[in-house]
């Protein structure tokens, strides 16, 4: 490689430099055998005005113009004088001309600095600073494990600040150059097989992927040296010995036949795993699967489809998260899906192995865990109403649901109806469909009752009118639309009685008694009617003040409670409770409220039927005490207290104690509220200018 075959030759290089001393300058010169440089012995070209790093070998083409710009470097001239920028002009350098008139400039001898390279004419032919590099190495973790799974891995990254790109060999104490290429993979550029060497690539921030899973336990010690100038860096590591690798299945509950089985395998010290799923030879079923981790959080999940397990276009066994299926051979059952029954179930470390008297499906060799897979009848159970704020209109998940739904067989407003029924067996049926699209399956919702006009039919909803929410893990589905959608469908208001059903059909090939099977639930939807102070004007305090209100709309509904006149307009956001009550708390201590401001309260969504009066009295005191005590023979004290809270019934209690004492001396009056508120040469290269000296006088006698 060019970086270290140059380092070899500069050492070379530097014993046969041919070096003139002037008035205290060194210069370098023409060597003594022929030599010719081109720029692939360098690591770089130098052009003035660049920044090069310390131990690089910077090539000059002999084309390069002089100071003068009209000529180039006189190839006759073979010696050159690199100058430092200081007021002293110290000079140092170390390299060669070759006999081609290139030049190859050796900056290990430079410190880091200005320099400019000079002819024997005093032409400057170029100017350049040489930096040092910085190198810093490390790993992410201090310890990995020799294992097939990712805890094997870490990365290993580089920094060098001022440097975008460069090289770097890499080694490390009884590590072979093999394992450092299994240690770094795909990212080794080259290899030093007799000094057990790597290269890599590095940049100002460079992470490198490192895998240890063939490397023995042990503590080891990394060193990366830069190719082409002096910096490095070390990092250690521990690798630890792994475990056995084991796979267990986490406990199966039962799963009702036409669901969706999920099968959760837990890995230690593995990322992949060989499952099998019944046994042909037993249940005329088999279904092998190898699975890998893929989200390194020791599990693998799958989803048996057991609706499907007679469908030769799909695959009936899905991917759970994090789980990654790399190759499955699995059999189809020729009519009816996964019969009711016990199914084995088992999982190994090491592969598969053949076993002569199972249909030509091989089985888990030597599995480290066996259980079975318990698949039970269906049923059809029941339903019932539940009712959602209007606000909520995504129904993304089942959280969805259960966090926002009230049990309650009455419906008001544009709130949401929310049907839910309870159901197994139908749910690997709907997987990736709709419930609108099973033929043997119905959802509708009629009005019933004296909802109904006289002499017409009475109105329904069917599947398609909802939006279906299924959680089958649970055996249950809910079905959500907007109360509004029964206006529409009535024509009218849709007040009334409304009866929904669920229907699965006799003919559903899951139905085991050839019959029907129907659940149903009847709720009534009403009008909203929401009410504050239960209709009745009040009066309220200049300081602190509740109205509380009622509604028969859903909880969690979001109101805006507003207090309004010509001088303010306050809004409150309050939140329905579980019992259809809210509360609004103001506080009319303002400046720009006068004792006896009138001004109404009102619900924004519903502001007709829901306004009020109200007006401020200054003599209702919100929870302030004054006292005064006058002293002289006679002591007075005078003790003041009012507190009122206005409700949904308008009770008002005002309470007032007052007592008087009188002396002679002084008077003291407090108020209490309770409102909220270097270059130079070494000895080396003297010891280098000495033999050059020696050399070049010999060939002079010659």
């Amino acid at each position: 490689m060019t970086g270290n075959n140059s380092k070899v030759r500069s050492l070379a290089l530097t014993a046969m430099l041919v070096l003139s001393v002037f008035a205290g300058t060194m210069a370098f010169a023409g060597t003594a055998a022929a030599t010719t440089h081109s720029a692939s012995d360098g690591d770089d070209t130098l052009s003035n005005g660049g920044t090069y790093f310390q131990g690089e070998q910077l090539f000059i083409s002999n084309s390069t113009q002089n100071s003068s710009g009209n000529q180039n470097l006189d190839s006759s001239d073979t010696t050159y004088e690199v100058r430092t920028n200081d007021d002293d002009e110290t000079l140092s350098s170390a390299g060669s001309v070759g006999d081609n008139g290139n030049i190859l400039l050796d900056t290990s001898a430079l410190d880091k600095g200005k320099y400019f390279i000079e002819d024997q004419d005093n032409n400057k032919i170029a100017s350049f600073e040489i930096v040092e590099q910085d190198l810093s190495a490390s790993f992410d973790d201090d310890s990995v494990v020799n294992s097939d799974t990712d805890t094997n891995a870490t990365t290993l990254t580089l920094k060098s600040p001022k440097r975008p790109s460069y090289k770097v060999n890499v080694s490390a104490d009884d590590l072979s150059w093999e394992d450092l290429q299994d240690v770094f993979g795909s990212a080794v550029t080259d290899t030093y097989k007799d000094d057990d060497i790597v290269t890599i690539s590095g940049s100002t921030s460079e992470d490198v992927n490192a895998q240890f899973g063939s490397i023995d336990a042990g503590t080891y010690n990394f060193t990366f040296n830069v190719v082409d100038t002096e910096a490095s860096s070390e990092a250690s590591i521990t690798v630890d010995k792994a475990g056995d690798k084991t796979a267990t299945f986490v406990n199966e509950e039962s799963t009702p036949r036409g669901d969706i089985a999920n099968i959760t395998i837990n890995l230690d010290n593995t990322d992949t795993a060989y499952v099998q799923i019944g046994s042909f030879a037993d249940s005329n079923f088999q279904s092998n699967l190898n699975v890998t981790d893929s989200d390194d959080d020791g599990q693998v999940v799958l989803n048996l489809n057991t609706f499907n397990t007679n469908n030769a276009s799909v695959n009936y066994v899905t991917e759970g998260d994090g789980t990654k299926i790399t190759g499955r051979n699995s059999s189809v059952l020729s009519s009816e899906p996964l019969a009711s029954g016990n199914y084995d179930l088992a999982v190994s470390t090491t592969g598969w192995e053949t076993q002569s008297d199972n249909n030509g499906m091989d089985v888990a060799k030597s599995p480290s865990d066996k259980t079975q897979l318990r698949i039970s009848d269906r049923s059809t159970d029941s339903i019932s109403t539940w009712i959602q704020p209007q606000s909520v209109d995504t129904h993304d998940d089942v959280a969805d649901m259960t966090d926002t739904v009230t049990q309650r067989s009455t419906v008001a407003g544009s709130d949401n109806v929310v049907l839910k029924v309870d159901a197994t067996g139908i749910y690997g049926a709907i997987d990736n469909s709709d419930l609108e699209s099973q033929q043997n399956m119905s959802l509708t919702l009629e009005e019933t009752g004296d909802n109904v006009e006289k002499n017409t039919e009475a109105d329904t909803l069917s599947a398609s009118d909802f939006t279906i929410v299924p959680d089958g893990d649970n055996g249950t589905f809910y079905a959500v639309i907007s109360a509004d959608e029964l206006a529409d469908a009535d024509g009218a208001d849709g007040y009334g009685d409304w009866k929904a059903t669920f229907t699965v059909d006799e003919n559903y090939v899951l139905n085991g008694d050839d019959e029907d099977q129907s659940v149903s639930t009847t709720f009534t939807y009403e009008e909203q009617d929401t009410s504050l102070n239960g209709g009745e004007d009040f009066q309220a305090p200049k300081g602190n003040s509740t109205v509380s209100g009622k509604t028969n709309l859903a909880p969690g509904t979001e109101l805006s409670v507003v207090a309004d006149s010509n001088i303010f307009y306050i809004p409150q956001d309050v939140t329905v409770n579980d019992d259809g009550t809210f509360s609004a708390k103001y506080n009319f201590d303002r400046d720009d409220v006068d004792n006896g401001t009138e001004f109404s309260v009102y619900v924004s969504s519903d502001e007709d039927n829901t306004k009020i009066g109200g007006v401020v009295n200054a003599d209702m005191n919100d929870g302030t005490t004054t006292t005064t005590t006058t002293t002289s023979s006679t002591t007075t004290t005078t003790t003041s207290s009012t507190d009122t809270t206005t409700t949904s019934s308008t009770d008002t209690t005002t309470s007032t104690t007052s007592s008087s004492e009188t002396t002679t001396s002084s008077t003291s009056t407090s108020t209490s509220s309770n409102d909220d508120g270097q270059p130079g040469f070494g000895v080396a290269v003297s010891v280098v200018a000495l033999l050059a000296a020696a050399l070049l006088a010999l060939r002079r006698e010659n």
